[in-house]
């Protein structure tokens, strides 16, 4: 994205730097429920809605019923080959964040946890990096990130009970 301070950008490259999370979250959902006709795998892509403003007692409702803190946005759990491990991944999980969110502890837990039991995991800023990830997760061609920084993990306070 273009540094604002010395150049001028064009409404889709505002729009795009601009874009919410939610905003990507359901392009990214719209895309795949398109694409499940010729990648049925995508059939099984899918958010678990642990986040949100919620009344007291219906928050209180889902914690008791298992809520948890930082569990990634989407998850596709449909086993694809591992090229930077030996054997399979169990599935792929995505955290998904605005073009200026950053990553939380709680999410880094979830994503070093996750990694540890087989997971391909993966953190998309746009659209078209979700998109991406997903896509060459699905052609057995999913890579670490390279600067994913997991290190800033804590557990969510679940686990502290």
């Amino acid at each position: 994205m273009p540094d604002t301070a010395n150049e001028t950008l064009s409404a889709e490259e505002y729009r795009r730097g601009h874009q919410s999370e939610e905003d990507i979250h359901k392009a990214v959902v719209e895309w795949a429920d398109r694409q499940a006709a010729t990648e049925p795998a995508l059939e099984m892509l899918f958010h678990v809605p642990n986040g949100g403003s919620r009344h007291i007692a219906e928050a209180t409702k889902l914690k008791a019923m298992g809520t948890r803190q930082g569990v990634p946005d989407l998850l596709l759990p449909v086993p694809g080959p591992a090229p930077d491990v030996d054997g399979m991944h169990t599935g792929l999980a995505l955290e998904l964040k605005s073009p200026r969110g950053r990553l939380r502890p709680t999410q880094a837990w979830w994503l070093a946890r996750l990694r540890e039991q087989g997971w391909a995991v993966a953190v998309a800023w746009t659209f078209g990096e979700a998109h991406h990830t997903i896509q060459r997760y699905l052609d057995g061609e999913h890579e670490p990130q390279e600067t994913l920084d997991l290190s800033i993990a804590e557990p969510p306070r679940h686990v502290n009970n």
